[in-house]
Protein backbone atom coordinates (compact mmCIF):
# COMPACT_ATOMS: atom_id res chain seq x y z
CA UNK A 1 0.00 0.00 0.00
CA UNK A 2 1.35 3.09 -0.68
CA UNK A 3 1.78 5.90 1.72
CA UNK A 4 0.20 8.82 1.25
CA UNK A 5 2.53 12.02 0.54
CA UNK A 6 2.53 14.95 3.23
CA UNK A 7 2.12 17.85 1.85
CA UNK A 8 4.04 21.29 3.61
CA UNK A 9 3.53 24.95 3.45
CA UNK A 10 6.49 25.32 1.32
CA UNK A 11 4.88 23.45 -1.50
CA UNK A 12 2.17 26.09 -1.58
CA UNK A 13 4.80 29.01 -1.39
CA UNK A 14 5.61 30.47 -4.77
CA UNK A 15 9.35 30.62 -4.15
CA UNK A 16 10.02 32.35 -7.25
CA UNK A 17 13.50 31.24 -7.62
CA UNK A 18 12.90 31.90 -11.54
CA UNK A 19 13.50 35.35 -10.57
CA UNK A 20 16.77 34.22 -9.31
CA UNK A 21 17.49 32.84 -12.44
CA UNK A 22 16.58 35.62 -14.12
CA UNK A 23 18.98 38.14 -11.95
CA UNK A 24 21.93 35.73 -13.13
CA UNK A 25 20.93 35.78 -16.86
CA UNK A 26 20.52 39.80 -16.77
CA UNK A 27 23.90 39.64 -15.17
CA UNK A 28 25.61 37.45 -18.08
CA UNK A 29 23.99 39.92 -20.85
CA UNK A 30 25.41 42.73 -18.75
CA UNK A 31 28.88 41.40 -18.81
CA UNK A 32 28.69 40.02 -22.53
CA UNK A 33 28.32 43.95 -23.68
CA UNK A 34 30.92 45.05 -20.76
CA UNK A 35 33.53 42.79 -22.85
CA UNK A 36 32.46 43.81 -26.49
CA UNK A 37 32.05 47.71 -25.91
CA UNK A 38 35.65 47.64 -24.56
CA UNK A 39 37.24 47.07 -27.74
CA UNK A 40 35.63 50.05 -29.53
CA UNK A 41 36.73 52.76 -26.48
CA UNK A 42 40.53 51.30 -26.55
CA UNK A 43 40.50 51.22 -30.50
CA UNK A 44 43.23 54.23 -30.50
CA UNK A 45 45.21 52.55 -27.86
CA UNK A 46 45.25 49.24 -28.82
CA UNK A 47 46.14 50.68 -32.89
CA UNK A 48 48.95 53.22 -31.44
CA UNK A 49 50.37 50.26 -29.37
CA UNK A 50 49.96 47.69 -32.33
CA UNK A 51 50.62 50.00 -35.17
CA UNK A 52 47.60 49.11 -36.46
CA UNK A 53 45.61 51.30 -39.38
CA UNK A 54 42.11 51.09 -39.37
CA UNK A 55 41.96 48.23 -42.28
CA UNK A 56 43.20 46.58 -39.22
CA UNK A 57 41.10 47.04 -37.18
CA UNK A 58 38.35 46.75 -39.13
CA UNK A 59 39.57 42.77 -39.53
CA UNK A 60 39.82 42.57 -35.97
CA UNK A 61 36.51 43.54 -35.23
CA UNK A 62 35.40 41.31 -38.28
CA UNK A 63 36.70 38.62 -36.85
CA UNK A 64 35.02 38.08 -33.31
CA UNK A 65 31.71 38.48 -35.82
CA UNK A 66 32.83 35.89 -38.07
CA UNK A 67 33.80 33.62 -35.49
CA UNK A 68 30.40 33.98 -33.54
CA UNK A 69 28.44 33.53 -36.09
CA UNK A 70 29.79 30.10 -37.42
CA UNK A 71 29.80 28.83 -33.55
CA UNK A 72 26.36 30.38 -33.04
CA UNK A 73 24.97 26.92 -34.31
CA UNK A 74 26.75 24.11 -32.76
CA UNK A 75 27.35 25.79 -29.52
CA UNK A 76 22.89 26.37 -29.26
CA UNK A 77 22.64 22.78 -30.68
CA UNK A 78 24.81 21.67 -27.77
CA UNK A 79 22.76 23.49 -25.01
CA UNK A 80 19.88 21.48 -26.10
CA UNK A 81 21.44 18.43 -26.01
CA UNK A 82 23.36 18.39 -22.23
CA UNK A 83 21.77 21.81 -20.69
CA UNK A 84 22.47 25.45 -20.31
CA UNK A 85 24.43 24.93 -16.98
CA UNK A 86 27.45 23.35 -18.86
CA UNK A 87 27.20 25.11 -21.69
CA UNK A 88 27.07 28.49 -20.15
CA UNK A 89 29.74 27.46 -17.76
CA UNK A 90 32.17 26.88 -20.69
CA UNK A 91 30.64 29.38 -22.74
CA UNK A 92 31.47 32.36 -20.14
CA UNK A 93 34.68 30.60 -19.47
CA UNK A 94 36.09 30.66 -22.48
CA UNK A 95 35.22 34.48 -23.67
CA UNK A 96 36.57 35.31 -20.34
CA UNK A 97 39.94 33.95 -20.84
CA UNK A 98 39.88 35.60 -24.34
CA UNK A 99 39.12 39.05 -23.05
CA UNK A 100 41.85 38.65 -20.44
CA UNK A 101 44.19 37.37 -23.38
CA UNK A 102 43.39 40.24 -25.23
CA UNK A 103 45.32 42.17 -23.52
CA UNK A 104 48.34 40.11 -23.98
CA UNK A 105 48.05 40.52 -27.61
CA UNK A 106 51.88 42.15 -28.96
CA UNK A 107 50.76 42.03 -32.26
CA UNK A 108 48.52 42.35 -35.37
CA UNK A 109 48.24 38.11 -36.13
CA UNK A 110 47.96 37.59 -32.32
CA UNK A 111 45.16 40.24 -32.03
CA UNK A 112 43.34 38.96 -34.88
CA UNK A 113 43.00 35.20 -33.55
CA UNK A 114 42.53 36.28 -29.90
CA UNK A 115 39.67 37.87 -31.27
CA UNK A 116 38.44 35.11 -33.41
CA UNK A 117 38.51 32.67 -30.18
CA UNK A 118 36.76 35.35 -28.05
CA UNK A 119 33.62 34.97 -30.73
CA UNK A 120 33.81 31.26 -30.79
CA UNK A 121 33.62 31.16 -27.09
CA UNK A 122 30.92 33.85 -26.56
CA UNK A 123 29.17 32.39 -29.16
CA UNK A 124 25.75 30.28 -28.44
CA UNK A 125 25.81 32.65 -24.91
CA UNK A 126 22.27 34.16 -25.90
CA UNK A 127 20.28 31.16 -27.48
CA UNK A 128 21.05 29.58 -24.41
CA UNK A 129 19.43 32.00 -22.58
CA UNK A 130 16.68 31.68 -24.43
CA UNK A 131 16.36 27.87 -24.12
CA UNK A 132 16.96 28.99 -20.00
CA UNK A 133 14.06 30.76 -19.94
CA UNK A 134 11.83 28.73 -22.00
CA UNK A 135 12.20 25.82 -18.90
CA UNK A 136 12.31 28.45 -16.11
CA UNK A 137 8.95 30.93 -17.30
CA UNK A 138 5.81 30.25 -18.18
CA UNK A 139 4.75 31.81 -21.80
CA UNK A 140 3.12 34.59 -20.81
CA UNK A 141 5.83 36.04 -18.76
CA UNK A 142 8.66 35.81 -21.44
CA UNK A 143 8.26 38.28 -23.34
CA UNK A 144 8.74 40.71 -20.07
CA UNK A 145 11.63 38.68 -19.61
CA UNK A 146 13.57 38.68 -22.52
CA UNK A 147 12.57 42.65 -21.92
CA UNK A 148 14.58 42.90 -18.49
CA UNK A 149 17.23 40.70 -20.36
CA UNK A 150 18.30 42.82 -22.78
CA UNK A 151 17.52 46.25 -20.59
CA UNK A 152 20.44 44.58 -18.66
CA UNK A 153 23.00 44.14 -21.74
CA UNK A 154 21.63 47.52 -23.28
CA UNK A 155 22.34 49.41 -19.94
CA UNK A 156 25.70 48.29 -19.64
CA UNK A 157 26.30 48.60 -22.89
CA UNK A 158 25.60 52.00 -22.69
CA UNK A 159 28.10 52.55 -19.61
CA UNK A 160 31.01 50.96 -20.88
CA UNK A 161 32.42 53.81 -23.03
CA UNK A 162 32.36 55.72 -19.62
CA UNK A 163 33.62 53.12 -17.28
CA UNK A 164 35.99 52.09 -20.16
CA UNK A 165 37.25 55.99 -20.38
CA UNK A 166 37.70 56.66 -17.09
CA UNK A 167 39.56 53.37 -16.78
CA UNK A 168 41.87 54.00 -19.20
CA UNK A 169 42.45 56.99 -17.71
CA UNK A 170 44.13 55.55 -14.40
CA UNK A 171 45.02 52.31 -16.43
CA UNK A 172 46.24 51.04 -19.73
CA UNK A 173 44.43 48.96 -22.08
CA UNK A 174 45.66 45.55 -21.06
CA UNK A 175 45.31 45.74 -17.56
CA UNK A 176 41.39 46.82 -18.49
CA UNK A 177 40.89 43.74 -20.32
CA UNK A 178 42.53 41.83 -17.75
CA UNK A 179 40.10 43.66 -15.17
CA UNK A 180 37.04 42.71 -17.00
CA UNK A 181 37.87 39.16 -18.24
CA UNK A 182 37.97 37.99 -14.22
CA UNK A 183 34.77 38.86 -13.93
CA UNK A 184 33.44 36.63 -16.07
CA UNK A 185 34.90 33.75 -13.80
CA UNK A 186 32.65 34.77 -10.93
CA UNK A 187 29.85 34.88 -12.76
CA UNK A 188 30.89 31.35 -13.93
CA UNK A 189 31.45 30.01 -10.36
CA UNK A 190 28.08 30.75 -9.26
CA UNK A 191 25.78 29.97 -12.01
CA UNK A 192 27.38 26.27 -12.20
CA UNK A 193 27.34 25.74 -8.40
CA UNK A 194 23.20 27.08 -8.26
CA UNK A 195 21.47 26.96 -11.04
CA UNK A 196 20.15 23.56 -12.49
CA UNK A 197 18.61 22.99 -16.01
CA UNK A 198 15.18 23.00 -15.03
CA UNK A 199 12.61 23.94 -12.23
CA UNK A 200 12.24 20.33 -11.20
CA UNK A 201 15.92 19.82 -10.63
CA UNK A 202 16.13 22.89 -8.31
CA UNK A 203 16.12 21.89 -4.51
CA UNK A 204 14.75 25.68 -4.08
CA UNK A 205 11.99 25.52 -6.42
CA UNK A 206 8.53 24.48 -4.44
CA UNK A 207 5.85 22.62 -6.11
CA UNK A 208 4.28 25.77 -5.79
CA UNK A 209 6.07 27.63 -8.18
CA UNK A 210 6.85 24.43 -10.33
CA UNK A 211 3.29 24.08 -10.98
CA UNK A 212 2.83 28.19 -12.16
CA UNK A 213 6.32 27.32 -14.46
CA UNK A 214 4.46 24.55 -16.07
CA UNK A 215 0.80 25.31 -16.05
CA UNK A 216 -0.65 26.03 -19.33
CA UNK A 217 3.10 26.78 -20.81
CA UNK A 218 3.83 23.74 -22.95
CA UNK A 219 7.37 24.14 -21.17
CA UNK A 220 10.14 22.25 -23.04
CA UNK A 221 11.21 19.37 -20.70
CA UNK A 222 14.41 17.21 -20.68
CA UNK A 223 17.41 17.53 -23.06
CA UNK A 224 16.76 17.10 -26.94
CA UNK A 225 17.37 13.69 -27.72
CA UNK A 226 16.02 13.41 -31.24
CA UNK A 227 17.72 14.23 -34.71
CA UNK A 228 17.55 18.17 -34.88
CA UNK A 229 14.84 18.27 -38.33
CA UNK A 230 16.90 20.36 -40.04
CA UNK A 231 14.83 20.44 -43.65
CA UNK A 232 12.13 21.55 -41.83
CA UNK A 233 13.83 24.37 -39.79
CA UNK A 234 15.61 25.66 -43.01
CA UNK A 235 12.22 25.37 -44.99
CA UNK A 236 10.14 27.22 -41.79
CA UNK A 237 9.43 31.05 -43.30
CA UNK A 238 9.28 32.45 -39.35
CA UNK A 239 13.14 31.13 -39.37
CA UNK A 240 14.02 33.12 -42.52
CA UNK A 241 12.24 36.17 -41.57
CA UNK A 242 14.28 36.04 -38.53
CA UNK A 243 17.32 35.07 -40.71
CA UNK A 244 16.78 38.40 -43.05
CA UNK A 245 15.84 40.18 -39.53
CA UNK A 246 18.45 39.68 -37.85
CA UNK A 247 20.82 40.36 -40.71
CA UNK A 248 19.98 43.98 -40.79
CA UNK A 249 19.96 44.17 -36.91
CA UNK A 250 23.25 43.20 -36.15
CA UNK A 251 24.12 45.45 -39.36
CA UNK A 252 23.79 48.24 -37.40
CA UNK A 253 24.05 47.33 -33.79
CA UNK A 254 27.98 46.32 -34.84
CA UNK A 255 28.76 50.30 -35.87
CA UNK A 256 27.49 51.15 -31.97
CA UNK A 257 29.74 48.74 -30.63
CA UNK A 258 32.62 49.39 -32.02
CA UNK A 259 33.03 52.11 -34.64
CA UNK A 260 30.93 54.69 -33.23
CA UNK A 261 33.39 56.25 -30.79
CA UNK A 262 36.05 56.45 -33.98
CA UNK A 263 34.08 58.10 -35.49
CA UNK A 264 32.18 60.43 -32.70
CA UNK A 265 36.49 61.60 -31.58
CA UNK A 266 36.27 62.15 -35.11
CA UNK A 267 34.00 65.09 -35.24
CA UNK A 268 35.75 66.56 -31.80
CA UNK A 269 34.00 64.94 -29.55
CA UNK A 270 36.09 62.79 -27.26
CA UNK A 271 36.08 62.63 -23.19
CA UNK A 272 33.49 62.68 -20.91
CA UNK A 273 30.86 64.29 -23.87
CA UNK A 274 32.22 61.52 -26.44
CA UNK A 275 31.46 59.01 -23.81
CA UNK A 276 28.28 59.82 -23.10
CA UNK A 277 27.08 60.18 -26.77
CA UNK A 278 29.19 56.74 -27.44
CA UNK A 279 26.69 55.07 -24.80
CA UNK A 280 23.63 56.99 -26.07
CA UNK A 281 22.24 54.41 -28.42
CA UNK A 282 22.04 51.67 -26.39
CA UNK A 283 20.96 53.46 -23.48
CA UNK A 284 17.97 54.85 -24.87
CA UNK A 285 16.59 51.13 -25.43
CA UNK A 286 17.02 50.55 -21.94
CA UNK A 287 13.33 51.82 -20.83
CA UNK A 288 11.93 50.79 -24.57
CA UNK A 289 13.68 47.10 -23.94
CA UNK A 290 11.40 47.09 -20.45
CA UNK A 291 8.03 48.72 -21.39
CA UNK A 292 8.17 46.88 -24.48
CA UNK A 293 8.71 43.59 -23.11
CA UNK A 294 5.73 44.05 -20.85
CA UNK A 295 3.87 45.60 -23.40
CA UNK A 296 4.06 42.33 -26.12
CA UNK A 297 2.97 40.10 -22.92
CA UNK A 298 -0.13 41.97 -22.34
CA UNK A 299 -1.03 42.01 -26.19
CA UNK A 300 -0.78 38.41 -25.99
CA UNK A 301 -3.00 38.35 -23.33
CA UNK A 302 -5.26 40.28 -25.07
CA UNK A 303 -5.20 39.10 -28.41
CA UNK A 304 -3.63 35.60 -28.48
CA UNK A 305 0.07 34.56 -29.12
CA UNK A 306 -0.01 35.80 -33.01
CA UNK A 307 -1.50 38.43 -33.43
CA UNK A 308 -0.41 39.77 -29.67
CA UNK A 309 2.90 39.82 -31.13
CA UNK A 310 2.57 41.25 -34.51
CA UNK A 311 0.32 44.28 -33.45
CA UNK A 312 3.30 45.42 -30.91
CA UNK A 313 5.54 46.40 -34.00
CA UNK A 314 3.73 49.16 -35.30
CA UNK A 315 4.21 50.76 -31.79
CA UNK A 316 7.91 50.03 -31.82
CA UNK A 317 8.47 51.05 -35.31
CA UNK A 318 6.80 55.05 -33.80
CA UNK A 319 9.74 54.58 -30.86
CA UNK A 320 12.42 53.75 -33.56
CA UNK A 321 11.92 56.71 -35.18
CA UNK A 322 11.28 59.24 -32.31
CA UNK A 323 14.80 57.62 -30.66
CA UNK A 324 17.15 57.94 -33.90
CA UNK A 325 15.61 61.72 -34.04
CA UNK A 326 16.74 62.55 -30.48
CA UNK A 327 19.72 60.84 -31.11
CA UNK A 328 20.72 62.98 -34.00
CA UNK A 329 19.47 66.39 -32.06
CA UNK A 330 21.91 65.34 -28.95
CA UNK A 331 25.06 65.12 -31.44
CA UNK A 332 23.98 68.41 -33.48
CA UNK A 333 23.31 70.09 -29.99
CA UNK A 334 26.65 69.08 -28.71
CA UNK A 335 28.18 70.63 -31.40
CA UNK A 336 26.24 73.83 -31.45
CA UNK A 337 27.21 74.66 -28.22
CA UNK A 338 31.17 73.92 -28.62
CA UNK A 339 31.74 70.46 -27.83
CA UNK A 340 32.35 69.24 -30.99
CA UNK A 341 32.07 70.12 -35.08
CA UNK A 342 28.98 68.29 -35.83
CA UNK A 343 27.66 69.70 -39.11
CA UNK A 344 24.56 68.05 -40.45
CA UNK A 345 25.24 64.81 -39.12
CA UNK A 346 24.05 61.95 -41.11
CA UNK A 347 24.62 59.25 -38.43
CA UNK A 348 23.18 55.21 -38.66
CA UNK A 349 19.33 54.99 -37.88
CA UNK A 350 19.72 51.22 -36.43
CA UNK A 351 16.78 51.44 -34.21
CA UNK A 352 17.98 51.28 -30.72
CA UNK A 353 14.67 52.23 -29.56
CA UNK A 354 13.17 48.78 -30.10
CA UNK A 355 12.40 46.40 -27.34
CA UNK A 356 15.12 44.28 -28.52
CA UNK A 357 15.12 40.63 -29.13
CA UNK A 358 12.95 38.13 -27.78
CA UNK A 359 14.51 34.53 -28.11
CA UNK A 360 11.37 33.15 -26.54
CA UNK A 361 11.90 29.34 -27.47
CA UNK A 362 14.79 26.47 -27.05
CA UNK A 363 18.14 27.11 -28.61
CA UNK A 364 17.46 25.31 -31.87
CA UNK A 365 14.58 27.58 -32.27
CA UNK A 366 17.10 31.08 -32.45
CA UNK A 367 20.45 30.49 -33.14
CA UNK A 368 19.85 29.85 -36.52
CA UNK A 369 18.53 33.30 -37.05
CA UNK A 370 20.92 34.76 -34.70
CA UNK A 371 24.06 33.37 -36.68
CA UNK A 372 23.14 34.80 -39.94
CA UNK A 373 22.45 37.86 -38.36
CA UNK A 374 25.81 38.20 -37.22
CA UNK A 375 27.32 38.05 -40.68
CA UNK A 376 25.51 41.61 -41.26
CA UNK A 377 27.91 42.75 -38.60
CA UNK A 378 31.04 41.38 -40.33
CA UNK A 379 30.52 43.11 -43.64
CA UNK A 380 29.96 46.58 -41.73
CA UNK A 381 33.17 46.53 -39.88
CA UNK A 382 35.04 45.89 -43.22
CA UNK A 383 32.88 49.00 -44.68
CA UNK A 384 33.02 51.32 -41.33
CA UNK A 385 37.34 50.92 -41.70
CA UNK A 386 36.89 52.75 -44.65
CA UNK A 387 35.32 55.60 -43.64
CA UNK A 388 36.85 55.99 -40.14
CA UNK A 389 38.45 59.03 -41.05
CA UNK A 390 35.05 61.19 -40.08
CA UNK A 391 33.60 60.65 -43.77
CA UNK A 392 29.68 59.98 -43.58
CA UNK A 393 28.76 56.64 -43.04
CA UNK A 394 27.31 54.56 -45.32
CA UNK A 395 24.21 55.34 -46.65
CA UNK A 396 22.75 52.07 -46.22
CA UNK A 397 22.89 52.38 -42.52
CA UNK A 398 19.78 55.07 -42.77
CA UNK A 399 17.61 52.60 -43.43
CA UNK A 400 18.67 49.54 -40.70
CA UNK A 401 16.10 50.63 -38.53
CA UNK A 402 12.96 49.31 -40.51
CA UNK A 403 14.96 45.89 -40.55
CA UNK A 404 15.13 45.85 -36.82
CA UNK A 405 12.14 47.58 -35.82
CA UNK A 406 10.15 44.66 -37.10
CA UNK A 407 12.02 41.71 -35.84
CA UNK A 408 9.08 41.06 -33.04
CA UNK A 409 6.58 40.52 -35.64
CA UNK A 410 7.83 37.43 -36.45
CA UNK A 411 8.46 36.45 -33.02
CA UNK A 412 6.50 33.02 -33.18
CA UNK A 413 8.57 30.25 -33.05
CA UNK A 414 7.01 29.51 -29.58
CA UNK A 415 3.65 28.49 -31.10
CA UNK A 416 5.73 25.63 -32.52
Amino acid sequence: MALPIASTAADSVDTRVRRKVLAMTVTLAAITYLDRVAIGVARPHIARDLQLDSTQMGYVFSAFYLSYALFEIPTGWWGDRVGTRRVLTRIVCWWSSFTVLTGFAFSYPSLLAVRFLFGAGEAGAWPNVARTFSRWFPRRERGTVQGIFFMGAHLMGGLTPLLATALLGIMDWRTMFLLFGSIGFIWALAWFRWFRDGPSEHPDVSAAERAYIEDGAAADSGHLQEATQWKRLLANRTVVCLCLMYFTQTFGNAFYVTWLPTYLASRGLTGVTGSILAGCPLMFSVAADFFGGVTTDRAVKRLGLRLGRIRYVHVIAGCVGVADCAWRRLVEFSARFGLGHVSRHRGPAGGFGERGHEHVGPGWRDFQSHSRGVRGSTILELECAAVSDGRSLPAGCDVLAVGRSYETGFRLMEQR
